[in-house]
């Protein structure tokens, strides 16, 4: 099993069964966490803890989303800018892919895709390709710059 928690996704009795069926079938159960002895009672606690942990995910994400709170994911891509072709690289413009095609393609409204780049290559050494503020509205911001966590979190939530 490649991860326990798995198992729990969908409600906490599948785990339940499940973990009963591969404890009538053998001892240990192999996991990207290690081995799990489902026999003896530490092993049924960490399953357990991974299944609960794995239902209040489900759930919760269900909550916010029937609550009307928007689902934000929001690829963040750490790189050198330096040999991408200006403002109109192809990785530069993945938030606008991600806006003008994938998103419609959802036809969900509270789910929202975006991404940034987060620049290690300083401002100064591509500046010709635009100001500051035209990196920002390409979802580009300078690692050196001292409030890009900032200007990220405030682009992210709109």
């Amino acid at each position: 099993m490649y991860k326990v928690d798995r198992l729990g996704r969908q409600n906490l009795t599948n785990a339940i069964i499940a973990s009963e069926l591969v404890n009538s079938k053998c001892s240990l159960t192999t996991s990207a966490y290690g081995e799990i002895d489902l026999q003896k009672a530490y092993g049924q606690f960490i399953y357990n803890i991974f299944s609960s942990l794995s239902q209040f995910e489900v759930d919760n994400l269900s909550e916010r989303v029937k609550n009307g709170k928007k689902q934000r994911v929001t690829f963040i891509d750490p790189k050198g800018i330096r040999n991408l072709h200006g403002l109109e690289d192809p990785k530069i413009q993945l938030y606008r892919l991600l806006k003008t095609e994938m998103e419609p393609k959802l036809g969900d409204p509270d789910i929202v895709l975006d991404s940034f780049i987060l620049s290690v290559t300083p401002y100064e050494e591509v500046s010709f390709w635009g100001a500051e503020y035209d990196f920002k509205q390409h979802h580009v911001l300078f690692q050196m710059d001292q409030h890009y966590i900032h200007d990220l979190f405030s682009q992210i939530k709109g």
